[in-house]
């Protein structure tokens, strides 16, 4: 069998008893590669085909066939003596195939891709020239990089991609109402009917409308929340009552019980403008409630109150503070 110079060498080894194939026993190995030189290769491992046949896939390399013609030879065998032919050999002759005029080898094919394009030996209108031309003429352009084709993408002309349905149709729209007092004009003037979604902020402000549109002919009153300490502001005809829970609620440093009696009195001391009786909120608290018409006939001023707690008739606490009374703000 003829191989050019630079092949791989593969064989296969075939065994049979009494003329019909077998597998000797042991199975055979690749016992020598040698080349025409008389140096020999490391032998391969034979792969086991079918019954009697075995192959080896490289017994040389391209290397080992590089630049040395002539007769390579492997052979495989086995000690079994009952087999008919317990030695087989492989043959290879490689030789260069080149001929004169003609490039086949290896070598020769690599001679064929590495010519030089400017070499004055190619031919007018050959293959080769028509490649030449064909790279001559094709220039190559590199792909933008992700930043080159940001920039390409932003700064594309907004009228040139303008078709219905497009991204850029989308973007031209935006873009024609950027005004800002038109935009505010817009939302203001937009129906509140067809924005109520759950939790949206159109929602919210609906809610708040429909609670305005409960309120009819009557006046709106706004007062500062009722502290829970001795310092307490009282607003001319309003009443602070547990009724919306606007009663005056007091925290005490003792524990009291629901048994305990709680005196208010709002005034400077020794003349006090209103005395109440309070009841009991829990362990550390009591709360007054005063009446309308009570808060109606109390002064402008500032002064000090007082909230005695009595148990059995015995003082045991006293809280004071500065008393504010105010006149009502009504809208």
């Amino acid at each position: 069998m003829s191989k050019p110079l630079g092949s791989v060498l593969d064989g296969v080894f075939w065994f049979s008893k009494a003329n019909i194939l077998a597998d000797p026993s042991p199975l055979p190995t690749v016992i020598v590669c040698a080349k025409p030189d008389g140096t020999t290769v490391s032998p391969p491992a034979l792969t086991h085909l079918a019954t009697g046949i075995f192959y080896a896939s490289q017994l040389f390399s391209a290397t080992d066939t590089a630049a040395l013609t002539g007769f390579y030879v492997a052979a495989a065998g086995s000690s079994d003596a009952t087999i008919d032919n317990p030695l087989f050999e492989v043959e290879w002759e490689v030789e260069t195939v080149d001929k004169t005029g003609y490039s086949l080898s290896v070598a020769g094919i690599l001679a064929i891709w590495n010519q030089l394009t400017t070499d004055a030996g190619i031919i007018a209108n050959s293959f080769a020239a028509f490649i030449k031309t064909l790279f001559i003429a094709t220039s190559y352009t590199a792909p933008l990089d992700a930043n080159q084709t940001a920039v390409a993408v932003l700064d594309v002309s907004g009228a040139a991609h303008n078709l219905a349905g497009t991204i850029g149709k989308a973007i031209n729209d935006a873009g024609a109402g950027g005004d800002p007092a038109a935009i505010a004009t817009a939302v203001w003037d937009t129906l509140n009917a067809a924005h109520v979604i759950t939790g949206s902020q159109s929602a919210f402000i609906a809610a708040i409308l429909t609670k305005l549109n409960t309120i009819s002919g009557a006046n709106i009153t706004f007062i500062s929340p009722v502290v829970a300490n001795a310092d307490t502001t009282i607003y001319k005809s309003r009443d602070f009552n547990s009724a919306d829970g606007m009663q005056l609620t007091y925290a005490t440093a003792i524990t009291i019980f629901n048994t305990d009696t709680f005196p208010w009195n709002g005034g400077p001391y020794g003349s006090p403008w209103l005395i109440l009786t309070g009841t009991y909120v829990d362990a550390n608290h009591c709360s007054f409630n005063i009446t309308r018409a009570q808060g109606a006939a109390l002064n402008v001023s500032d002064s000090t109150l007082e909230v005695v707690i009595t148990r059995s008739g015995r003082e045991i606490e006293a809280v004071v503070g500065n008393l504010h009374i105010k006149n009502v703000v009504v809208l």
